[in-house]
């Protein structure tokens, strides 16, 4: 991963080993604001260059096997064990940022959403039946179905989506989404190959619900080629979760 303008610290969280996010909220300059404009430096190899400009393999390595036909994964069963602190590191930067919407695109059960998030004004995405349980349980919050996506006028000032992107056959889909909805910041954590399956790994994932992996730098040349990224992290070691924050361009 790149260099990142503050040191990387860890933290607890829910009993488990967490890097903490290394750009924190509290600047060491009061005088500054939240991001750093600087952007972390992104280079594409040669061969990158050459197959991303098939569209074919979403920079990860010559030689790695997505799966195109992937399981559904039902995430209603699931409350905060898995990316929790993704919903922390976003409810810093709202606080920090004095942001006031927020919209997550595969938010599952709403769980982390509303605990974590539910001082914003909040907004979620979902397919049957993770729409039909959020519906249901948070009745007065605001949800919409993923086929009513991007709804005309729809804004906010952060567009999450944590541990979505390896779900889609193509990832530009979400992508595409997230671009079409007017915002001042982007979140994405996905998981990174590497801890989770080893430098050798050439897939498909072991997560039958999981389309591709990627590693740190085939994720941060990734999200480059579609926003400004300005914060690259993991942000859970034991579970393998890597975070980007972006700017739309």
């Amino acid at each position: 991963m790149a260099t990142l303008l503050h040191p990387a610290k860890l933290a607890t969280m829910n009993n488990m080993a967490v890097v903490a996010v290394s750009r924190r909220f509290s600047s060491r300059d009061p005088g500054k604001t939240f991001p750093n404009p600087s952007m972390v430096p992104v280079t594409f190899p040669k061969c990158y260059r050459r197959r991303m400009s098939k569209g074919c393999d979403y920079c990860i390595k010559p030689g790695y096997r997505s799966r195109l036909e992937n399981e559904h994964h039902d995430d209603t069963g699931f409350r905060d064990e898995w990316q929790r602190e993704v919903y922390v590191y976003a409810a810093e930067l709202m606080q920090h940022e004095r942001l006031a919407s927020v919209i997550d695109i595969g938010c599952g059960s709403g769980f982390k959403l509303v605990s974590l998030l539910g001082e914003f004004e909040t907004a979620g995405v979902e397919v049957p039946p993770a729409y039909d349980l959020v519906r249901s349980t948070y009745p007065e919050r605001t949800w919409f179905h993923w086929t009513e996506m991007p709804k005309p006028g729809m804004r906010a000032d952060l567009v999450m989506a944590s541990d979505v992107i390896e779900h889609f056959p193509d990832p530009g889909d979400l992508l595409a989404m997230i671009q079409a909805i007017p915002s001042r910041y982007v979140v994405l954590s996905t998981p990174e190959r590497d801890l989770i399956r080893g430098k050798s790994d050439f897939g498909p994932p072991e997560n039958p619900a999981h389309c591709r992996e990627w590693n740190s730098d085939e994720f941060r040349r990734y999200a480059s080629l579609h926003f400004d990224v300005i914060d690259h992290a993991i942000t859970n070691r034991e579970q393998g979760t890597q975070l980007v924050l972006c700017r739309p361009r």
